[in-house]
Formats: C-alpha cells, sequence, structure tokens
C-alpha cells in the first residue's frame, strides 16, 4: 500500500530540474574536453592513411634512387623463441635521377623488419622528392596491428561522448517532462571510495547499475508485503527509452514546491 500511495502522490506535472551554480559550464567544459581527446586518434588515423596513400603512389609512379648512406636504430620484440625483428629507423641519403637535379638528399624513413646487409634502394616522388620510401616499404601495406590502434584511441572519447549525451541527467531530464513513477528492488548496495554503487531491478528482470556520488543515496522504502525479500526497493523515474532512473534520497534534483517534497519525503 506504501507504494501505491507514494506513486500516487507523485506530480504528473512536468518537473524541472534544479540547475546548480556552474552546472551548464561544467557541461561545457566535458563535452570540450570529449571533442579534444578525438583529435590523437583522428590524427593517428589520417596519418596511416596518408602513408598508405603514399604507398600506393611510389609503386605505380615512384621513381628509383641509389641510398648513398643509413646509419640509424633498429628494434626487436623479446619473445621465447628469441627476438622477433621489428623494423629500423634511419637516415638516410639519396641520390636523385639526373633528370631530376642529380642532388643527394636526406630523409628520415621506417624499414619494418631485420635490418638488410644492404640498405635497399629508395623511391621518390619526381614532383616531390620529399616524400620518399625504401622501396620494400613502399611495396609492403600496412598491417591490421597498426590499424588497431586508431579505433581504440577513438573509442575512449567516443564512449564519453555517448555517455554525454545519453547519460543519467539527459534521461533524468526526459522523464521529469511526463513523469512516469514506479518502484524498483534493489540487489545490492556496494560503497567504492566516495561513490556508491546501486544494483536494482527493471521491471522486466534486468539487472542495472546507478552510481551515487558522495552524499547521496537512493530513495529507499521497506518492500511490498508480496516480495519474497526483506532487502529494500527504490522510488524511480521512467526514462523516455524505458529505462527506470532512481532518485536520490533527499529529492534535491526535483524542482518541488514545499508541499510536494513534504509529502514524497514523508514516504520513505
Amino acid at each position: 500500500m506504501a507504494h501505491a500511495q507514494l506513486i500516487e502522490a507523485f506530480p504528473r506535472r512536468p518537473i524541472a530540474l534544479v540547475k546548480p551554480a556552474g552546472r551548464a559550464r561544467t557541461h561545457r567544459t566535458a563535452l570540450i574536453v570529449i571533442l579534444l581527446l578525438f583529435l590523437p586518434g583522428l590524427y593517428w588515423g589520417w596519418s596511416l592513411w596518408q602513408d598508405q596513400q603514399l604507398r600506393e603512389f611510389l609503386r605505380t609512379r615512384g621513381v628509383e634512387a641509389e641510398v648513398v648512406d643509413a646509419q640509424g636504430s633498429c628494434w626487436s620484440r623479446r619473445q621465447i623463441s628469441g627476438d622477433a625483428p621489428r623494423g629500423c629507423n634511419l637516415d638516410i641519403q639519396y641520390r636523385l635521377r639526373p633528370e631530376h637535379g642529380g642532388q643527394v638528399r636526406e630523409a628520415d624513413v621506417w624499414l619494418d623488419g631485420r635490418q638488410p646487409i644492404f640498405t635497399p634502394p629508395a623511391l621518390y616522388d619526381p614532383a616531390d622528392p620529399s616524400r620518399v620510401m625504401l622501396r620494400p616499404e613502399a611495396e609492403r601495406d600496412l598491417r591490421w596491428s597498426e590499424w588497431i590502434g586508431v579505433p581504440i584511441a577513438l573509442a575512449i572519447p567516443f564512449a564519453g561522448l555517448l555517455l554525454w549525451l545519453f547519460g543519467r541527467k539527459h534521461q533524468l531530464e526526459g522523464a521529469v517532462g511526463d513523469p512516469k513513477p514506479l518502484t524498483v528492488p534493489v540487489e545490492k548496495m556496494v560503497r567504492r571510495g566516495d561513490l556508491l554503487e546501486t544494483w536494482f531491478r527493471r521491471p522486466d528482470g534486468k539487472e542495472m547499475l546507478q552510481v551515487f556520488p558522495q552524499g547521496k543515496m537512493p530513495y529507499l522504502l521497506n518492500p511490498p508485503p508480496d516480495a519474497g525479500s526483506d532487502r529494500p526497493w527504490a522510488l524511480a523515474l521512467l526514462s523516455p527509452r524505458g529505462r527506470p532512473i532512481l532518485l536520490d534520497s533527499e529529492l534535491g534534483e526535483l524542482e518541488l514546491s514545499a508541499e510536494e517534497r513534504t509529502a514524497l519525503l514523508g514516504r520513505a
């Protein structure tokens, strides 16, 4: 009965959310930080795409040049069966063809795998000789392991953007526009540092998690007589997407009149 009375007492009018000082600024700052976090992954992906485009160009229209000197360092990956060569970062000097001036140019290039005894020839763009690769590197396509870092780097800010767009605040804003109160059973509450993890069960039986910050906790109720368990229940609002959003014990996020707040808090 207490649950039914609480739901009956809950206002059915659109309810505004309390806007703490500086919340809008914090919200904008969070979005800016998330967008900035996209930049390293996007730059990495763009650089790899440019690299692959250069390889394909040099294969078909590159001009071969003699490498007159090469100095650099090589790396290997330690494995149980021994060291596996990864590649060499080389500073090379290469001579342009006579029809392109014949000068000796310098470039920093990468050579995948083991360092050869004799440095292979280079391929360069006749219109821009600074666009150069060693022939074995130009003839090699980038492996999937060289691309995989890009989606990983983009996944973190993408998850943050989804949280910013569809996080609890946005769902609560939709829920208070047309309030549909309900009570849900709480499975467990776990304190982790300053955060309170609250696991609860939706009406369809799926278990969900909502985290409350320091000093906050869910609006808890005694279980109904037919619950079959002494674990508490919690007050929630149904979001437009059908997800229950737990309310805090003080209903501090809702703009309620004094009478409405007193009537609801007295039933906790």
